[in-house]
């Protein structure tokens, strides 16, 4: 196969503003964030032999260029990765994923996404059978539970079903709303995951996952 064609500047600027025109995800090659890497490498590297020839007009316009792109290649992941996360998110609701414009980078995010909220529901579900009248209970009161929203117990439920997901970059926020984990009571989980899924090579830049569930205590 051949290889693709280097990006360019002019062409990474269009994508920035298709991806803020629409809701929907915009058509970019499956290789996209592999040629952004490439490009925004080989900017730095310019930027970097320039900058060993001292002050000049150049290299004043280069800092100013190399800054823009950082900036274009930021907004480009967010935006994407805020509409492959709301796809993600209507899947858990109900039917597949639509996986149509999604490069390899983002259909793995997706699915990070799909697990991060099924394994939050599936800590919110535990929590509610082991409530005040469980034979082995979570919650205020319980040994699990460290005020103000810390129960081993739900953390270790999150993780369970959390899959792939690296347990030391997951945090796991267990709160009983209405004070208690009597029956009826409201039982809410956050799970928040950091990541830095495909830029890591623009600015060191992190994204968080997070996704909550709201239950009440059945037993």
């Amino acid at each position: 196969m051949a290889p693709s064609e280097p990006l360019s500047y002019d062409e990474i600027h269009s994508i920035q503003k298709r991806e803020r025109s629409t809701r929907a995800l915009t058509k970019v090659p499956q290789d996209f964030y592999e040629r952004l890497a490439s490009y925004v490498a080989d900017a730095r590297e310019g930027l970097g032999e320039e900058s060993l020839k001292g002050p000049s007009p150049r290299l004043v316009l280069l800092q100013g260029q190399f800054r823009n792109l950082e900036e274009m290649a930021r907004e480009i992941m967010l935006l994407r990765l805020r509409k492959v996360t709301e796809l993600a998110f209507a899947a858990v609701e109900g039917g597949p994923l639509n996986e149509k414009g999604l490069t390899g980078e983002e259909l793995a995010f997706a699915r990070n996404v799909q697990g991060l909220a099924e394994a939050t529901r599936e800590g919110t579900r535990y929590a509610i059978v082991h409530g005040a009248q469980s034979s082995d209970p979570s919650g205020p009161g319980s040994a699990y539970y460290t005020a103000p929203d810390t129960d081993t117990k739900v953390t270790d439920a999150v993780e369970q079903f959390a899959g792939g997901l690296n347990p030391s970059q997951l945090n796991v926020k267990a709160e009983w709303l209405d004070g208690s984990n009597e029956t009826g009571n409201r039982m809410k989980v956050t799970s928040s995951y950091d990541i830095q899924p495909l830029f890591g090579f623009v600015g060191g830049f992190s994204f968080t996952m997070t996704s909550s569930s709201t239950m009440k205590i059945t037993y």
